[in-house]
């Protein structure tokens, strides 16, 4: 199971800003297969993403695993 590395900064309340946060995220999906698998990495990347912050910028996702 692929696993992918992801950097980002995270936009909060108060104007707060979380810069460079990193977190992991372990998928079935292997980006390099196809588009289609590429495509399905980056929804589940935008929704772990989206369940901490409603506002995000991605700085790096790179396949570690």
């Amino acid at each position: 199971m692929p696993t992918y590395r992801v950097i980002y900064n995270g936009y909060g309340a108060n104007r707060s800003v979380y810069r460079e946060q990193e977190i992991t995220i372990d998928t079935p999906h292997d980006w390099s297969r196809n588009k289609l698998e590429s495509e399905n990495v980056m929804l589940l990347v935008h929704k772990k993403l989206h369940e901490h912050f409603g506002r995000y910028e991605i700085l790096l996702v790179e396949k570690i695993g």
